[in-house]
């Protein structure tokens, strides 16, 4: 049997990538009191079966008996894999110490790597410690797992897609023409149905793009531009994708034109690391998105 030992933390992503990459058989969780939930969401998500150990995040001799406690139920033949990438440097070096001296069982420490993609791997045999060969993720996913991760839900709202894209080709450049008159009015008619409905603490993505595990928010502006609107965006993408995400603002107006009439906006996208994709280079998305996922 296959065993990965997870630390949970704020970041849930890289433990998603272990146990995707791993694919084990069962998972013993390390979690503290504020990370305990997560248990129950990997669990949902993955599908494999989760074994909690309750630690303190600073106390190191007791995360030490803890574990091996634990580990000393694995039989002789169970390959068992130490994701150290996640929680605090106690419970890391704790860990460590425990699968060090486990000397039942094959063992293996892996790092996720999310600055270069890949799973780094390595062995401690011998009283030293040897390291594998890399091997880039293979992992993908979803928007549906990036939300889920985050401990959120997300309500798809859309039209059915004929498959003929070319029929509404008309359409599509009459809207874009008449963009300004169409945002006002559809604006104005939003806050009407948001003030009779009240509705509150809604979030809307415009366009969600990923590629292995990366993701692309992208928010697009037909009108007038807000540094809230930018807040909005590196907010949720920030709690939804962490450094996982890229948040990208497509506005219809010009760069010549944000040059020179928002150019405190530009300056905070620029801080915020929010991606401007302006006038013309919207025909490019495509190829800056692409850009982006595959760094």
């Amino acid at each position: 049997m296959k065993i990965l030992i997870n630390i949970l933390s704020e970041q849930a992503i890289p433990n998603y990538i272990a146990i995707k990459e791993v694919a084990p058989d069962m998972v013993i969780a390390l979690a503290t009191d504020k990370y305990n939930k997560q248990v129950e969401m990997f669990k949902s998500i993955t599908g494999v079966s989760h074994s909690p150990i309750d630690v303190k995040p600073y106390l190191m001799q007791e995360t030490i008996s803890l574990l091996e406690q634990h580990l000393k139920k694995i039989d002789d033949t169970d390959e068992v894999i130490l994701n150290f990438t996640g929680g605090t440097k106690i419970t890391a070096i704790a860990s460590i110490f425990s699968i060090m001296n486990l000397d039942k069982a094959p063992t293996k420490l892996l790092y996720v790597n999310t600055a270069k993609n890949r799973c780094e791997y390595y062995q401690w045999q011998n009283n030293s410690m040897m390291s594998d060969k890399p091997e880039p993720f293979k992992t993908m996913i979803t928007f549906k797992d990036f939300v889920g991760l985050a401990e959120e839900k997300i309500k798809s709202i859309g039209i059915n897609d004929d498959g003929d894209i070319s029929k509404r080709k008309d359409m599509t450049n009459w809207l874009f023409v008449n963009r300004d008159i169409i945002g006002r009015y559809y604006g104005e008619c939003f806050q009407q149905v948001r003030a009779r409905q009240r509705i509150k603490n809604t979030n809307k993505l415009d366009v969600v793009v990923t590629k292995g595990v990366r993701s692309a928010l992208i928010e697009c502006k037909a009108g007038q531009l807000k540094q809230e609107h930018l807040y909005k965006l590196f907010s949720l993408t920030e709690h939804l994708c962490g450094t996982f995400g890229t948040a990208f603002l497509v506005t219809t107006y010009s760069r010549v034109k944000l040059k020179k009439e928002y150019p405190e906006f530009l300056e905070k996208a620029k801080d915020m690391k929010i991606i401007i994709v302006a006038g013309n280079e919207i025909e490019e998305l495509a190829i800056i998105t692409k850009k982006y996922l595959t760094q």
